[in-house]
């Protein structure tokens, strides 16, 4: 399963981040895969409701992977405080 753009699905109403919460405990059980793309832990945190905006940081915490690309220093603040990075990962 992919999500690509994971800010407008999270976006597209209320209940979607609970939703994708959902997913992303319970996908494994049935041994599927997920994909979720986002282009800044920023994205992730301008949801206007308190509560989606800590699940959504959690979707990065319990990731079994992240693979980031091309990020401003300005990001590095946001995404350390959901995975540990090196000081060699962030630069």
């Amino acid at each position: 399963m992919v999500l690509d753009e994971l800010w407008r699905a999270l976006r597209a109403g209320k209940g979607m981040v609970d939703r994708v919460d959902a997913l992303t405990r319970l996908n494994r059980s049935v041994g599927v895969g997920q994909v979720m793309i986002s282009h800044t832990m920023s994205d992730l945190l301008a949801l206007p409701a308190e509560e989606d905006r800590m699940k959504a940081q959690g979707f990065v915490e319990r990731s079994g992977m992240v693979i980031c690309g091309g990020l401003p220093a300005s990001e590095m603040a946001l995404l350390t405080k959901a995975i540990p990075l090196s000081r060699q990962e962030e630069t």
